[in-house]
Order: C-alpha cells, then sequence, then structure tokens
C-alpha cells in the first residue's frame, strides 16, 4: 500500500502559502507603483489594492488551493462566504493598517503586518466555511 507523505489538508496549506504569496508579491509591488510612482494617497491605494487582492485570490483559491476537492455549494455561494470572510479581515486590515501609519509605522512594514496577521484566519475560513468539503470528515484528513 503506498503511503501519502502529506495529507490533503496539509497540500492545501502549501498550496494557499504559495498563492497568498504570489498575490502579497503583485500587492507589494501594487501598492508601492501606486503610492510612490503615481502618488495616490496610501490608503486609498491600499483600499484598491485590498478590492483586486480580494478577486485574484478567490480565483486561485478555487482552481489551485481547493482544486480537486468536492466543494458544498455553488460557485456563487462560495463567492459570497469567500467575501463576507474576507471582507471582514479587509476591514479590520484597513483599521489596522491606517492605525499602525497614524503611529508612525512606515506603510510597507504596516501592509507586512496585517498580510501576517489574516494569513492563518483566511485558511481557516477556506478550509472550514468557503471552500469546505461535502464531507466533514474529509476536512480531517
Amino acid at each position: 500500500m503506498k503511503q501519502r507523505f502529506l495529507s490533503g489538508k496539509e497540500k492545501r496549506a502549501i498550496k494557499f502559502v504559495f498563492v497568498g504569496g504570489f498575490v502579497t508579491l503583485l500587492g507589494i509591488i501594487g501598492l508601492y507603483f501606486l503610492v510612490d510612482i503615481l502618488s495616490i494617497q496610501k490608503n486609498l491605494a491600499y483600499f484598491g489594492l485590498t478590492i483586486v487582492s480580494l478577486q485574484l485570490n478567490f480565483f486561485l483559491s478555487l482552481v489551485i488551493t481547493w482544486r480537486g476537492v468536492e466543494k458544498q455549494g455553488s460557485v456563487r455561494m462560495q463567492w459570497l462566504k469567500y467575501h463576507i470572510s474576507r471582507g471582514a479581515v479587509a476591514l479590520v486590515n484597513q483599521f489596522l493598517f491606517a492605525l499602525l501609519g497614524w503611529f508612525g509605522l512606515e506603510y510597507m512594514i504596516a501592509n507586512l503586518i496585517c498580510i501576517a496577521l489574516s494569513t492563518g484566519l483566511n485558511f481557516l475560513a477556506g478550509e472550514l466555511v468557503v471552500f469546505a468539503p461535502r464531507h466533514c470528515d474529509d476536512t480531517l484528513r
């Protein structure tokens, strides 16, 4: 019998980190471009990039991270659950980003702190709510 090296959940966690890292890298480049090149106000730039990043991350999560998982509900319902969970985190991040800036923290450092704090919560939301497998016991594998 062939023994698997990583469980499905562990593989999804690794994919989640790579997808998130890719979207984060694009966001950092985009934030720099908008703030330092185009001189857009940093909070507005951060807000706009949050919206774009949410859409890109949903798509990549659907087709890469949770690919092959027999999910509950339609793509429309997954999109809605995704945006509710991510929207709540994004609002907290927007507030935290502004607060860290008010305390004088450099905007890129504040951005990285916001990303780091939300990563674990976003994976759990994806695994347990948004892209949850049809069978509850699949989440434990």
